[in-house]
């Protein structure tokens, strides 16, 4: 069982920056999970990058976007195992003004 910590971006650069690591790890992410229940996107790495330093993380959602923010984030991933993986520049502001900061 992974212990997951709440990450909690400061600015969509900061969460660029986080999405910009998973696509360095990419083969590391093992998988992407949507929350309903607790409104939070989980992103679970493998081993190796736990190893390494990674954590896995939380990213509470507002209930209300938690579809499309877990479509979002499995996206990313998607594509970043492909290969392909060029952020829309709207993507990180997207799921930044989707997170739930009354849970911080």
């Amino acid at each position: 069982m992974s212990t997951f910590h709440a990450f909690r971006p400061f600015s969509p650069e900061h969460l660029m920056e986080r999405l910009d690591a998973l696509k360095e790890g990419s083969k590391e992410t093992r998988r992407v999970v949507v929350d309903q229940a607790n409104a939070e996107i989980r992103v679970d790495l493998d081993v190796s990058a736990n190893a390494g330093g990674q954590t896995d993380f939380s990213l509470p959602i507002q209930r209300r976007f938690v579809i499309e923010a877990g479509a979002i984030l499995t996206e990313i991933v998607r594509q970043y195992d492909m290969g392909y993986g060029n952020l829309n520049r709207y993507t990180p502001m997207s799921l930044f003004e989707m997170v739930d900061w009354r849970r911080y």
